[in-house]
Formats: C-alpha cells, sequence, structure tokens
C-alpha cells in the first residue's frame, strides 16, 4: 500500500520533522510505503538587503537553521516531488490512502486556514487522519460549518487530544479515536539511534518554545546548584540566549542533548515527549499568552470518578 501523508514536515521544528519521521517508520514497519506530500509554496517576496545589522545577523542565522533542517529531511525522510494544486487529480491517483496529521495541522492560527491538511483533493476512501490536532483553539462560528464538511469526507478520524474530539463531536457528530503523537509510538532504543549526543557532560537542558524569564532563571538555578552547566536551545531567537541555541542545532543533536541530559527544563510537548521517552527528569513549564491554549497537550486533567 502506498500512503500520502500530510503535516507540517516542512517547518523548520524539532516535533514537526521527528513525528513525521516517527509515523514513517511506523508504517514502513507495518508494511506500507509512504511519502510526504509536498505542495509548491507561494514564491516568497524577495526584499532590499536590510541595512540594520541585526537584522541581517537574523536573516543569516534563520538560514543556517533552515539548512541544517533541510539536510535532516533529506537524510530522515521520505519526500514526494513538489506538486502544484492544479495536480490535485495527478495526487489523488499516486496513492492508495493519505493520512491528515500528526501535529496542529487543524490548529487555524499556525496553517491559516490551509485546505490541503483536510485532503480536498483526495476520493472519499481514501480520507484518514492520524493524530491530527486543533491545537486546543476555538473554531470562530463562521468557520464552523466549512470545517464540518470538511471533516465529513473523512473515512476515519483520529485526534491527538480529547478537545479535538470533542471538537469533532460537535461538528459532525462523529466518534474520532484518540491516538498518541507518533513520537510516542518508537521506543527509546528508535530514537538513540539517530541522536548525536554531546561530549561533555553533565549538563541539565533547558528548552524554551515561549520564553519564560522565572522558568529560565529556575532551571539555571537548578544547574547551578549541582555544578553543572546548563544547555540552552529555544524554537525561536531569544536575545537572551544569543543565536547558537536557536540556529545552531539540528533535529539529531537535539535528541542527543535530551538523551544525555541529567534533567530537562521544557515548556514543549515534544520537549515533554522524548525527555519521558529517555527517562529523564523533568520540569514542565506551561505557555503563556496567545499559545497558553496549547497547554492541554501538557496537562492531565482529572475524570471523575476515575
Amino acid at each position: 500500500m502506498r500512503i500520502g501523508i500530510l503535516t507540517f514536515h516542512e517547518a523548520d521544528s524539532y516535533g514537526a520533522v521527528l513525528q513525521a519521521y516517527a509515523l514513517q517508520t511506523v508504517l514502513e514497519r507495518l508494511g506500507a510505503e509512504s511519502e510526504l506530500v509536498t505542495f509548491r509554496k507561494d514564491p516568497a517576496k524577495v526584499g532590499k538587503n536590510p541595512s540594520n545589522p541585526m537584522i541581517r545577523h537574523l536573516l543569516d542565522e534563520s538560514k543556517k537553521r533552515a539548512q541544517i533542517f533541510c539536510s535532516f529531511r533529506e537524510d530522515y525522510l521520505h519526500l514526494s516531488r513538489p506538486f502544484s494544486k492544479d495536480e490535485y487529480a495527478r495526487v489523488n491517483a499516486m496513492y492508495d490512502r493519505f493520512l491528515a496529521g500528526s501535529d496542529q495541522i487543524w490548529n487555524f492560527s499556525i496553517s491559516a486556514v490551509d485546505e490541503r491538511y483536510f485532503l480536498p483533493f483526495a476520493s472519499a476512501n481514501k480520507r484518514y487522519s492520524y493524530a491530527a490536532s486543533f491545537g486546543g483553539m476555538q473554531i470562530p462560528e463562521k468557520m464552523k460549518p466549512w470545517c464540518a464538511k470538511q471533516l465529513a469526507g473523512f473515512a476515519g478520524l483520529s485526534v491527538r487530544e480529547e478537545r479535538g474530539r470533542a471538537l469533532i463531536k460537535e461538528l459532525t457528530n462523529r466518534d474520532a479515536l484518540v491516538c498518541p503523537d507518533p513520537t510516542l509510538l518508537l521506543t527509546r532504543e528508535d530514537w538513540e539511534r539517530i541522536a548525536v549526543p554531546p561530549r561533555e557532560r553533565p549538563y541539565a537542558l533547558l528548552f524554551l518554545l515561549q520564553y519564560n524569564k522565572e522558568f529560565a532563571d529556575a532551571a539555571e538555578s537548578w544547574a547551578k546548584e549541582r555544578n553543572m552547566a546548563l544547555r540552552v536551545v529555544t524554537a525561536a531567537f531569544m536575545p537572551r540566549f544569543g543565536f547558537e541555541p536557536w540556529s545552531g542545532i539540528g533535529p539529531a543533536e537535539w535528541l542527543g542533548l535530551i538523551s544525555g541530559a541529567s534533567a530537562v527544563f521544557t515548556n514543549s510537548f515534544h520537549g515533554a515527549a522524548f525527555s519521558l521517552l529517555f527517562r529523564k527528569p523533568l520540569c514542565v513549564g506551561l505557555l503563556e499568552g496567545e499559545l497558553q491554549n496549547r497547554n492541554g497537550r501538557l496537562t492531565i486533567r482529572s475524570q471523575e470518578g476515575k
């Protein structure tokens, strides 16, 4: 069976590329052939070279980060050739099934209501989702009819969080399965095969999806009290830590930093997930502001009677 996967594999995000790798690996072990389906992006508008040295430096570091992630994709992911939207019929004919997911492909604040993640090009009997996520967002009322129509066309639906299952029930009156993130389908030994651990130890690791001074200070204090270094990785550029934690660490090195850490401090779902897979002492911080709706991935609510 040949399966086409629609997810955020092109994002320069540790969680995005590693969950794509995990899903492909699992499908291969089940005997399926799979590709991550890529659609051509709209041509980027190229502006003048900025005169501000800081902006130029940011752009250079962003290119460096992009190249590191591109190299990982080339080494570890099975990618389709880039398709254009006018090739929808050809894409449909090339695969026996399509999987939308995992990751926050149905979080409209990230995907900008990108129809491709609802598989409009696929025949109804080919359309499935695996551990797809809405990211804890509230769907605007004006978008609900459109979203319900898209979801109704799926032959099978699974989501990553209980909130996603409730949304699908509300929109379509269908029952979706709640399935684990693909990264959790592989073992610690699986991930150690591609991890590149650092030589210098011991150290604690701080991985920040969003900057939080109090949380970062707590990690620094913990490491200092134990006379060990604090290694830092950030999902976005955070001036306090400089450029290297953002632009200089690839997915395999990121895995290695987690596997070799004495403890991990993070406010990232995938940072926490891999820490648990590698059986590391873990301190989890919650996201704030516009990102706080993603905290459902990191919290466990008690259920009445259980």
